[in-house]
């Protein structure tokens, strides 16, 4: 956890930008707030081993997307995984939040390690927080 801690320290929860690093699967979605804050709050769960936190509401500002399809290979079934629609790697939202929030930031740390959406075993939602910019 002091990666973790050592991490939120440099995330400006005021504004902040979220970089895809890959695939984003998103159940006929794309990242916006309401899926960004529970993505956090789960990932705060499983790096801190605690009930899931109160975060203060964050608003997407702006984005610029590209999509994609993701598909593989079902090993136990023997066949290919139908192809989903997914945000691009690279795809970048940047967000903004009325307070400056410590959880929110050991949140966001823990979400760099956690990953976004159903397909995190695929290796999909990696997600990468960055100062916003201007």
């Amino acid at each position: 956890t002091s990666d973790l801690e050592r991490r939120a320290d440099a995330i400006d929860t005021k504004r902040f930008r979220i970089r895809l690093a890959s695939p984003l699967v998103l159940e006929e979605k794309t990242l916006d707030s309401s899926s960004l804050l529970e993505a956090a709050r789960r990932a705060y769960s499983w790096a801190f081993h605690e009930g899931k936190p109160s975060l203060p509401l964050v608003e997407l500002k702006h984005w610029a997307v590209t999509g994609e399809l993701f598909s593989g290979w079902r090993l136990k079934e023997n066949r290919r995984r139908g192809p989903e629609a997914a945000t691009a790697a690279g795809s970048v939202f940047q967000f903004e939040c009325g307070e400056d929030s410590e959880e929110l930031a050991l949140a966001l740390a823990a979400l760099e390690y956690y990953a976004v959406g159903p397909y995190k075993p695929h290796g999909c939602g990696q997600i990468l927080v960055e100062k916003a910019l201007a």
